[in-house]
């Protein structure tokens, strides 16, 4: 006869013993694991053509006209040829900094192994790392107005954003981790670099991205794990709290283009019930809930923030390179580019 079904467990007790100490007073430590919410079904699936904005927009045709839709770039054209050189403090309506790690890639370049994201796509954007330094670049779009540009609106309280990127043929992280593009309500003030959020002025929600993995039984080896860098009420120390995006099935790879698209939802001032959504290629690849970003109504999400940055403090020991194209910011999920 079969064994009998399993009884719900109600009560279990783990007993550990430390049998030796080799050095002096020992410390013994037990951790709950926390696994993750199982994706549903429908959180699972990918989304129609009717239930993004890309749908309506072949290989994002004139996406920058959607209601939805408040900025789109596709770093093409002669605006973004010379920053490098000219410097400009906007470019359309984002605010540039670290003008001399940006290069205008051509759809036909072969540099670093590029190729366009699809056959219909032009020119890219190129951020580099130096040897020996933290900074890869920074772009923001300000989605109200003033004096770093912006979009001209007011800020949101839920908001999206999608971009390609591509890790260049010299893209291999061992040192440290560090910072990707994500959402910010920095006003200048606190929510990075160590200035621990506070819910009456400021919060951040950047991506990031580990070190590559390199253990030559690994299934993964050679991907970069991407993920959420978050400041907020209750982060656990005065740095943000780090959290793997592991729920696509995927990591990026280099000279392979990844469709990334990031959402955050701000709490209701008095509730922790704010959120942050990631999708890898249209699949969700991570959610966290219960997040409290604000306790004053004044605090929005400011900017999109396209920061990227090694470390931490060590810098990296050899010139990276990533590429980006086709951002899109909007007020509903976006989806990837498709052929309408």
């Amino acid at each position: 006869a079969p064994p009998p079904a399993p009884a719900a467990v109600q009560r279990a007790t783990l007993h550990v013993t430390s049998y030796q100490v080799y050095s002096g007073a020992g410390t013994l430590s037990v951790f709950r694991l926390d696994p993750g919410r199982v994706l549903g079904a429908a959180e699972a699936a990918l989304p129609a053509a009717a239930d993004v904005i890309s749908g309506a927009h072949a290989f994002d045709a004139d996406i920058g006209t959607h209601a939805d839709v408040v900025y789109a770039d596709a770093f093409d054209g002669s605006a973004w040829t010379d920053v490098a050189t000219a410097k400009p403090a906007v470019v359309g309506a984002l605010r540039v900094d670290r003008h001399e790690n940006y290069a205008s890639v051509a759809a036909a370049s072969t540099e670093l192994a590029f190729a366009p994201v699809d056959a219909h796509a032009g020119d890219a954007l190129r951020v580099r790392w130096r040897d020996g330094s933290n900074y890869g670049g920074s772009i923001s779009y300000y989605f109200a107005d003033g004096a770093d540009g912006g979009g001209g609106g007011t800020e949101p309280t839920d908001a999206y954003f999608r971009y390609y990127v591509r890790l260049a043929d010299d893209w291999y992280q061992h040192i440290d981790g560090g910072k990707m593009p994500g959402f910010a309500a920095t006003y200048n003030t606190c929510g990075w670099g160590g200035r621990r959020a506070d819910p009456a002025k400021c919060w951040s929600a950047r991506g990031h991205y580990a070190v590559s993995i390199d253990d030559a039984d690994n299934p993964l080896r050679g991907a970069t794990p991407f993920g959420s860098y978050i400041y907020h009420k209750d982060q656990a120390s005065q740095y943000g709290d780090s959290q793997t995006w592991t729920g696509a099935g995927r990591m990026p790879t280099k000279n392979e283009w990844m469709c990334v698209e990031q959402r955050v939802r701000l709490n209701d001032v008095g509730a922790a019930n704010g959120f942050i959504e990631a999708w890898l290629d249209e699949r969700l690849a991570f959610r966290r809930e219960n997040i409290t970003f604000r306790t004053a109504d004044a605090v929005k999400i400011e900017r999109v923030w396209l920061n990227w940055y090694h470390g931490g403090t060590a810098a990296t020991d050899h010139d990276s390179h990533l590429f980006i194209d086709a951002l899109v910011v909007a007020t509903s999920r976006i989806g990837c580019r498709r052929d309408a």
